[in-house]
């Protein structure tokens, strides 16, 4: 079941991880294209529905119920730092409106970046402290 799981958590995570890239592809233009931006970033929210979706669903009871301490102390921070990430996103998405963007697009790259790097470092973490927990949980 973990094993499967975890597999499960890879491929939503390698998609999610492809829709952040492709978003990040985006900012290396010199002018905003917001039609091709808005899809780019309608994919991400969807990716980003899923992971959260699943993560809430299945990973956080599953560690929340494991053999440890460590495995729901894993499960709380996880929902942790997924819920104040979720929050800034829906921040940055608030303060982003198409005409904010094309107004300042070097501030929506900046931001944006700041974003996925705050994202990056979740999925490191959750590489380094979740996945190994996986092996072990009920």
């Amino acid at each position: 079941m973990t094993l499967a799981l975890a597999t499960e958590l890879d491929e939503i995570n390698q998609q999610f991880s492809a829709a952040l890239h492709a978003l990040e592809a985006a900012l290396r233009s010199d002018e905003p294209d917001l039609v091709d931006l808005g899809k780019r970033r309608t994919a991400l929210a969807r990716h980003a529905r899923v992971r959260l979706n699943f993560i809430d669903g299945k990973l956080c009871p599953l560690l929340a119920a494991g053999p440890t301490p460590a495995h729901g102390a894993a499960a709380r921070q996880l929902r942790q730092r997924i819920g104040d990430i979720f929050a800034a996103s829906n921040r940055h998405i608030g303060d982003w409106s198409s005409a904010d963007i094309a107004a300042d697009w070097d501030g929506y790259r900046d931001a944006t970046r700041a974003m996925a790097a705050q994202v990056k470092a979740l999925l490191a973490m959750e590489r380094r402290d979740v996945y190994p927990l996986l092996a072990t949980a009920v």
